[in-house]
């Protein structure tokens, strides 16, 4: 996950990938799920009522 969050504030690829020893490809597959993950579990407060607490957490990502 560091790995992942360092990518998103800034760094390079090539500076990401010198940080552990997951290929290339297992990156960016990573971000890509945690991006769905994020995305469905915004969407699904549509669905689901919920507190105005964890509307503003959502309305933040």
């Amino acid at each position: 996950m560091d790995v992942i969050y360092c990518w998103s504030k800034g760094a390079t690829l090539a500076e990401v990938i010198q940080m552990t020893d997951i290929f290339e490809g297992g990156i960016i597959r990573s971000a890509r799920r945690l991006y769905e993950f994020l995305n469905q579990s915004c969407h699904s407060s549509d669905a689901f009522p919920v507190s105005s607490e964890v509307s503003k957490l959502v309305l933040t990502m």
